[in-house]
């Protein structure tokens, strides 16, 4: 198996770096949550319209914040 070389990430980096900005810098909120829909991270916007600080809306679901009639889908999609 070939080991990979440090130049081998430099695309990776790239498009990380990419995506992270698109994430801070977005007007539209953007959380992140695992396949239990526990937010893991959160972007300003995101804190601003649900009026939390960043570590308080760690400890959330994302079901508290989807409207009662999309309860389902979520975890319709989550569960495959």
């Amino acid at each position: 198996m070939k080991t990979p070389k440090q130049n081998d990430f430099k695309y990776l980096d790239k498009d990380r770096d990419i995506y992270k900005q698109i994430f801070t810098y977005s007007v539209i909120p953007i959380l992140v949550h695992d396949m239990e829909m526990n937010i893991l991270d959160a972007n300003d916007s995101a804190l601003a319209l649900f009026g939390y600080e960043y570590d308080e809306l760690q400890k959330k679901v994302c079901l508290s914040y989807i409207p009662k009639q999309n309860c389902n889908t979520p975890m319709r999609y989550a569960r495959g």
